[in-house]
């Protein structure tokens, strides 16, 4: 890419010929490569990185689909006395980076956009975002964002300092519907990332930190204060797996 410090990443470029899938970038190598190129650009110069403005994602749809993401549903313990929901993500990197984006397209656009998972033995069936700053935290200074790459124990040491936790909830698929008390984690199957446009900018960030080839994490845990943090009281626990990680749960290691 050129010019990556003052032209935007078209979203819709690496979607491909079929702007309503997430699935084309694993179909089509040339398409990761705009990801990769991109990610290694923002971290190779200092002054550079990837911007991202409303511009990113004209045209683009509210609402995706994807075959490529599973969840696993379960709970993490504390202590024999304190237990939280915790979710187990497998994702190849392309699909972090997606993931990314599509998150970032609620800040910019001021709607929900969301991602349908197609296929049946994942424990979540939609992911939300929701940004709820209607001043997208002054305006996202002059209607821009910038990502450059960080690993990811730094951006936990400065996600700490700042305070800046993320909000992770698991609902009904439907709005008017009840979980049934002994079904109670089975049945909420929609994950609703909700935040302001600081925060959501945030969890894009790692999930770009996440998704970069210069990050030799193929895991990373999201917890509440009584584990490693990064997720607010009452949020579901978040585990994030790459292909190269024994957690990875996916059928193929594309990547």
């Amino acid at each position: 890419m050129t010019a990556i410090s003052h032209t935007p990443f078209v979203f819709q470029t690496a979607l491909g010929s079929n702007q309503y899938t997430l699935d084309q970038i694993n179909w089509h190598p040339h398409h990761s490569v705009l990801y990769a190129d991109a990610l290694n650009n923002a971290a190779s110069q200092a002054n550079s990185g990837i911007v991202v403005t409303e511009a990113s994602f004209q045209n683009c749809p509210s609402t995706y689909t994807t075959s490529r993401l599973l969840f696993q549903k379960s709970h993490h313990t504390y202590d024999n006395f304190f237990r939280s929901e915790s979710l187990h993500l497998s994702a190849t990197a392309s699909l972090c980076a997606s993931i990314a984006f599509v998150c970032l397209q609620a800040v910019f656009t001021q709607q929900d956009t969301q991602i349908e998972i197609m296929r049946k033995d994942t424990g979540v069936e939609k992911l939300v975002f929701t940004c709820i700053d209607n001043n997208k935290d002054l305006h996202l200074e002059a209607q821009s964002w910038h990502y450059h790459y960080q690993p990811l124990p730094e951006q936990r040491k400065t996600l700490r300092e700042q305070g800046t936790e993320f909000n992770l909830y698991l609902s009904m698929l439907q709005n008017d519907a009840f979980a049934h008390p002994d079904r109670w984690l089975a049945d909420r199957s929609k994950l609703v990332c909700q935040g302001t446009a600081e925060q959501l900018t945030s969890f894009a960030a790692l999930l770009l930190n996440f998704a970069h080839p210069l990050n030799p994490k193929p895991e990373w845990a999201l917890e509440s204060s009584l584990g490693l943090g990064g997720v607010s009281t009452g949020s579901v626990e978040l585990e994030l797996y790459l292909p190269a990680s024994i957690g990875y749960l996916l059928e193929d290691h594309t990547y």
